[in-house]
């Protein structure tokens, strides 16, 4: 769990610093990863599921104009979808933590998920279409219930913890 969230940290900065260069490194970590998960199959299939679900919603962010991306050739850059990847795989292992806590869950998507776009915001990642406050408030509420709704896939999915 704990080397879960270390190479998701360092994937998001990768990511987040070099763009697509660092998608080797999170590539090599994601099939480290699922070379050690107990159902690859399951992992598998929630990882598919929540970058599905991210990039649409990231590309659906994008297209009403809350992200603009200065270097893409589709809506979203190739990073960010390998920055999905990655974050889906810590639903079931670091961010299990807050798996059976909804009140957890809430605060997370409500406050921690949109200060990580803030962050990625201030490194030069992204640029916020409207203004900073703006723009969190529209990532919380999005978040506020996306990120349960990731937590439930996982539960669902029973992949390891329910």
């Amino acid at each position: 769990m704990l080397l879960n969230a270390l190479l998701f940290n360092i994937s998001w900065f990768g990511l987040i610093l070099m763009g697509n260069s660092f998608i080797p490194f999170t590539f090599l970590w994601l099939a480290v990863h699922f070379y050690q998960c107990e159902n690859v199959k399951k992992d598998l299939t929630i990882v598919a599921w929540v970058t599905f679900i991210g990039v649409v919603t990231d590309s659906t962010l994008t297209l009403l104009g809350v992200f603009e991306f200065s270097s893409s050739v589709f809506i979203i850059p190739f990073w960010l979808v390998a920055l999905w990847m990655s974050f889906a795989a810590t639903l079931n292992h670091s961010l299990r933590l807050v798996a059976n806590s909804k009140l957890a869950q809430k605060f997370v998507g409500l406050i921690g998920v949109p200060l990580s776009y803030f962050a990625g915001q201030k490194l030069g990642a992204v640029k916020f279409g409207f203004d900073v406050i703006p723009s969190l408030v529209i990532l919380g509420f999005v978040w506020f219930y996306l990120f349960s709704f990731f937590m439930s896939l996982t539960k669902k999915e029973n992949v390891g913890y329910a």
